[in-house]
């Protein structure tokens, strides 16, 4: 399963919002090899806090984002890698402000605060 953590900011057209306020017809940014798109989410899921989902904790330098195992993440190299591949030391993510960051550590645990599925057609 896909889902980024409830609270994860998401780019949209003039700022960020968390995930979980995005509702179905909300415009997102899509980021891909070619620029950055506008889309229109087409289905958006949640989950209350107290479930318990297997998630991946991913290090940055700043930060630790949470995402489901597959979730892809899109890396500065404009290249899409599902979360459980990337690569500590190697792999950079790419941020909403055109920069990057290293990812410093992986690891698959369990989460416990709600998380939060959208998407888009492509």
């Amino acid at each position: 399963m896909s889902f980024l953590a409830s609270n994860t900011l998401i780019a949209v057209p003039g700022g960020l919002t968390p995930i979980s306020n995005l509702k179905i017809g909300d415009l997102a940014l899509a980021w891909t090899a070619t620029g950055v798109l506008e889309k229109a989410i087409i289905f958006s899921s949640g989950s209350e806090p107290g479930g318990r989902l297997t998630a991946m904790f991913i290090r940055t330098e700043n930060s630790t984002l949470i995402v489901g195992l597959d979730q892809k993440m899109f890396l500065a190299d404009q290249t899409l890698k599902k979360a459980h591949e990337l690569i500590p030391g190697r792999d950079r993510l790419f941020k909403a402000d055109g920069k990057s960051e290293e990812i410093k550590g992986v690891f698959a645990g369990t989460y416990h605060n709600g998380g939060h599925s959208c998407g888009h057609r492509w």
